[in-house]
């Protein structure tokens, strides 16, 4: 069964996220990449690193995504955002669609409304990272549910004031078509959806990075293995000794381009004050509990 990895960029932002999330899975993977685009973009941009480069007519929002990834070339897909990076070996999330058909992972940045009646107990999924089997029966229609779903929130929902997508917003479509279909689903563990709004925390290997702030955790998510979690600009290790526990993001200098190996507070000259009240605070803290 053909294999691969398929990008969404019917902007040109869009476009050029997904050349760099591709850069990085050739650097990392052996699977081949394919990208749904414009006709426009096709002609405009160097399109060498996809081995397909499918056009479709373009709404330029999520719908592209929701409306379109049944168009893939291959037989397991594993769908990607543009902003993304790829870190490690992503073989075993096509060994999981040998037992299921769709698997993504948690979203902890959830607008579950207009959909009482589903137990909340199934939660919603993040739709930036999704792999699937295609030609499957129970597939075809998920996504032909998802797209009609999506449909009948732009027209009728009620999301405009909780989230900045709107009625746009596919996640809760997701999950209810999740619900509402016949299809197989698994969740895929944080390591292969490493961001830092909600989905900061890993103990394995990060295998793929999603998050706007993905240069600055490259190079150094995968030091130290271990519990670790993205708070604010600094990795988290909470079952290290107190001295271990913080370890500050790198920066990147928006004018040379580089990755300083210093944290933004050492910049300002504060890091020794930020530490020591912060270690007070834990030490308050514990002489409380």
């Amino acid at each position: 069964m053909s294999k691969g990895v398929l990008y969404v960029g019917t902007g040109e932002r869009f476009f050029d996220e997904a050349v760099e999330s591709a850069e990085s899975l050739r650097e990392t993977n052996d699977f081949p990449a394919s990208i749904l685009t414009t006709p426009k973009l096709k002609d405009k941009k160097e399109t060498s690193l996809f081995d397909d480069v499918i056009t479709i007519d373009a709404y330029d929002d999520l719908r592209d995504k929701i409306y379109n990834l049944n168009k893939t070339p291959y037989d397991k897909t594993l769908y990607l955002d543009g902003d993304t990076l790829i870190l490690g070996d992503i073989s075993p999330v096509f060994d999981l669609l040998d037992r299921v058909e769709i698997a993504a992972a948690f979203a902890t940045g959830r607008d579950i409304i207009g959909t009482e009646e589903i137990p909340d107990a199934l939660p919603e999924l993040n739709t930036g990272v999704v792999a699937y089997k295609s030609a499957s029966d129970n597939v075809d229609n998920f996504f032909s549910l998802w797209k009609e779903l999506q449909i009948d929130q732009i027209k009728n929902g009620n999301l405009e004031e909780l989230t900045s997508f709107g009625n746009l917003y596919g996640q809760t479509t997701f999950r209810e078509a999740l619900y509402r279909s016949d299809v197989a689903f698994s969740i895929l563990p944080p390591e292969y959806n490493f961001g830092t709004f909600g989905r900061g925390f890993a103990k394995y290997e990060v295998k793929i990075l999603h998050a706007t702030n993905r240069k600055w955790l490259e190079p150094i998510i995968n030091e130290e293995l271990g519990d670790r979690a993205v708070v604010g600009n600094y990795i988290r290790y909470p079952y290290k000794g107190k001295k271990k526990r913080f370890r500050g993001l790198p920066v990147i200098d928006i004018f040379e381009k580089k990755l300083p190996v210093k944290p933004i507070t050492d910049r300002l000259g504060v890091t020794k004050q930020l530490r020591n009240a912060r270690d007070e605070l834990s030490e308050l803290y514990a002489s409380h509990r």
